[in-house]
């Protein structure tokens, strides 16, 4: 989990299917803000994802009305508003997407990970606005303010697809680490959101989260993530560590060495013909066999002259 040393009591982390994802510290040497942290993640196709925030015992700041602000590849999509009353809920704070109003229901846009469609097309045209767009992609940043004089107001909220990236240049990529683009789901029915307004406090948030999202492979080329090692083959490692499809492929391969050793040293024993043109026209055929050794001990052969 996301923890700020200059903030205590405050953690962050991004779900999937409920469970944290692992998370790798930033490799960057710029220096950061004391109330910003940044973190990797890894992000797999099709995955929904929310943040969970949790204010324990420890959380340094008083009590108060906190606005959790959530960017996307640098756009907002999300402000959801945590009352001073339950800021310390034991259970966290769950946010799994963006609340909208469509005519007079509730609906939520989950969030998700896609991967980007880079593609090998020279005729496809690299603007100026899509290197802008592809700097903010592939990051996750939570914004924490307090705010004050909460009221509440009619629904604002208003329904919006997602605007997910189309066919990407390969070259535009160039020197570019990003995997994936995050994006909105389609709407679901939710229950009942509370839409309400207030006055932020001050111009800065009291801390800000960083999460830059990569694939596996592209943690591991940035040696984020240490590389698998090699495997040991299955006939060096203890029978006791495999499984039994790993004991079936052992005992395969052992079977398909042990034919193919029998193989050649058939093939080697055997004898072997050649035909040598004498200049004659007439072909003679010589017939070879591998000399093998009389075994010591074996009956001499006595040959009688008469």
């Amino acid at each position: 989990m996301a923890i700020l040393p200059s903030c205590p009591g405050l953690t962050v982390e991004v779900l999937v299917i409920g469970a944290p994802l692992p998370e790798y510290d930033d490799i960057s040497d710029t220096p950061a803000p004391p109330n910003m942290l940044t973190k990797y993640i890894e992000a797999k196709s099709g995955a929904e994802f929310a943040m969970k925030l949790a204010f324990n015992q420890d959380f340094i700041y008083p009590a108060g009305n906190v606005l959790v602000q959530i960017f996307l590849d640098g756009k907002r999509v999300e402000r959801t508003l945590i009352r001073a009353s339950v800021l310390k809920n034991l259970s966290g704070h769950l946010i799994s997407g963006r609340a909208a109003q469509v005519d007079s229901a509730c609906v939520v846009q989950r969030f998700r990970f896609d991967k980007l469609n880079i593609v090998e097309d020279p005729t496809l045209p690299i603007s100026k606005d899509l290197l802008e767009e592809l700097q903010s992609v592939g990051a996750i940043t939570i914004k924490l303010n307090y705010v004050c004089n909460v009221r509440p107001i009619e629904p604002v909220g208003v329904y919006r697809g997602g605007s997910a990236l189309g066919k990407i240049p390969e070259k535009a990529m160039k020197g570019q680490s990003q995997s994936h683009q995050a994006s909105l789901s389609k709407p679901e029915t939710s229950t009942e959101v509370t839409w309400r307004d207030y006055d932020v406090i001050g111009i800065m948030p009291f801390a800000t989260v960083n999460f830059k999202y990569r694939s596996i492979e592209a943690l591991r080329a940035l040696n984020i993530v240490p590389c698998e090692p090699t495997p040991l083959p299955l006939e060096e490692r203890p029978e006791e560590d495999l499984n039994p499809d790993e004991l079936r492929q052992l005992v395969k391969k052992l079977k398909e060495r042990d034919a193919a050793a029998i193989k050649i040293k058939k093939e080697t024993g055997a004898k072997h013909e050649r035909t040598i043109d004498d200049g004659d026209d007439n072909e003679v055929t010589v017939v070879e066999s591998r000399y093998q050794k009389r075994r010591r001990g074996q009956e001499k052969e006595v040959i009688v002259l008469d």
